[in-house]
Protein backbone atom coordinates (compact mmCIF):
# COMPACT_ATOMS: atom_id res chain seq x y z
CA UNK A 1 0.00 0.00 0.00
CA UNK A 2 1.20 3.54 -1.00
CA UNK A 3 1.35 6.36 1.54
CA UNK A 4 -1.74 7.94 -0.93
CA UNK A 5 -3.39 4.66 -0.69
CA UNK A 6 -2.80 4.87 3.08
CA UNK A 7 -3.90 8.25 3.56
CA UNK A 8 -7.26 8.20 1.46
CA UNK A 9 -8.28 4.55 3.39
CA UNK A 10 -7.76 7.01 6.68
CA UNK A 11 -9.66 9.70 5.60
CA UNK A 12 -12.42 7.13 4.47
CA UNK A 13 -12.43 5.47 7.86
CA UNK A 14 -12.55 9.38 9.47
CA UNK A 15 -16.51 9.48 9.89
CA UNK A 16 -16.64 6.48 11.34
CA UNK A 17 -14.21 6.68 13.87
CA UNK A 18 -15.62 10.50 15.04
CA UNK A 19 -19.22 8.44 15.33
CA UNK A 20 -17.51 5.99 17.52
CA UNK A 21 -15.35 8.40 19.90
CA UNK A 22 -19.06 10.42 19.90
CA UNK A 23 -21.22 7.69 21.27
CA UNK A 24 -18.40 6.51 23.55
CA UNK A 25 -18.27 10.27 24.95
CA UNK A 26 -21.92 9.87 25.21
CA UNK A 27 -21.99 6.85 27.40
CA UNK A 28 -19.33 8.44 29.51
CA UNK A 29 -16.47 6.13 28.91
CA UNK A 30 -14.00 8.88 27.59
CA UNK A 31 -11.41 9.80 30.15
CA UNK A 32 -11.47 13.34 31.09
CA UNK A 33 -8.28 14.25 29.82
CA UNK A 34 -8.07 15.75 25.92
CA UNK A 35 -4.74 14.14 25.28
CA UNK A 36 -6.03 10.76 26.56
CA UNK A 37 -9.09 11.27 24.29
CA UNK A 38 -6.37 11.98 21.10
CA UNK A 39 -4.52 8.83 21.66
CA UNK A 40 -8.12 6.90 22.17
CA UNK A 41 -8.81 8.08 18.43
CA UNK A 42 -5.39 7.66 17.18
CA UNK A 43 -5.82 3.72 18.70
CA UNK A 44 -9.43 3.55 16.96
CA UNK A 45 -7.83 4.87 13.79
CA UNK A 46 -4.83 2.30 13.60
CA UNK A 47 -7.38 -0.44 14.71
CA UNK A 48 -9.22 0.68 11.66
CA UNK A 49 -6.27 0.46 9.41
CA UNK A 50 -5.10 -2.35 7.16
CA UNK A 51 -1.47 -2.85 8.93
CA UNK A 52 -0.20 -6.14 11.43
CA UNK A 53 -2.24 -7.87 13.20
CA UNK A 54 -0.46 -7.38 16.25
CA UNK A 55 -0.82 -3.42 16.08
CA UNK A 56 -4.10 -4.06 16.16
CA UNK A 57 -4.55 -6.14 18.87
CA UNK A 58 -2.14 -3.82 21.20
CA UNK A 59 -4.66 -0.80 19.90
CA UNK A 60 -7.56 -2.79 20.71
CA UNK A 61 -6.39 -3.59 24.05
CA UNK A 62 -5.39 -0.05 24.83
CA UNK A 63 -9.01 0.67 23.47
CA UNK A 64 -10.45 -1.47 25.71
CA UNK A 65 -8.31 -0.60 28.68
CA UNK A 66 -9.33 2.93 29.09
CA UNK A 67 -13.35 2.16 27.91
CA UNK A 68 -13.95 -0.53 29.70
CA UNK A 69 -13.70 -1.93 33.32
CA UNK A 70 -12.29 -5.49 33.81
CA UNK A 71 -14.00 -7.53 35.88
CA UNK A 72 -13.56 -7.78 39.39
CA UNK A 73 -12.53 -11.51 40.67
CA UNK A 74 -14.08 -12.64 43.78
CA UNK A 75 -11.70 -14.64 46.22
CA UNK A 76 -13.58 -16.41 48.45
CA UNK A 77 -11.24 -17.36 51.09
CA UNK A 78 -12.32 -20.97 53.09
CA UNK A 79 -11.63 -19.70 57.17
CA UNK A 80 -12.34 -22.21 59.32
CA UNK A 81 -13.06 -21.44 63.02
CA UNK A 82 -11.85 -22.93 65.63
CA UNK A 83 -14.59 -25.24 66.22
CA UNK A 84 -14.29 -26.63 62.97
CA UNK A 85 -10.84 -27.19 62.92
CA UNK A 86 -10.86 -28.90 66.29
CA UNK A 87 -14.02 -31.02 64.86
CA UNK A 88 -11.62 -32.18 62.12
CA UNK A 89 -8.71 -33.36 64.17
CA UNK A 90 -11.12 -35.03 66.37
CA UNK A 91 -13.13 -37.10 63.75
CA UNK A 92 -8.89 -37.56 62.55
CA UNK A 93 -8.00 -39.02 65.66
CA UNK A 94 -11.38 -40.82 66.33
CA UNK A 95 -11.23 -43.10 63.05
CA UNK A 96 -9.15 -46.49 62.79
CA UNK A 97 -6.20 -46.04 60.64
CA UNK A 98 -4.90 -48.20 58.44
CA UNK A 99 -0.99 -48.70 59.02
Amino acid sequence: MTVAQHEAHQAAQQPGINRIMTKLGERHHLPDDPRAVEALTVAMTVLRSPIASKDKVAAARLILDFTKHRPTVKAEKAVKTAEELLDELAASQAAPSSI
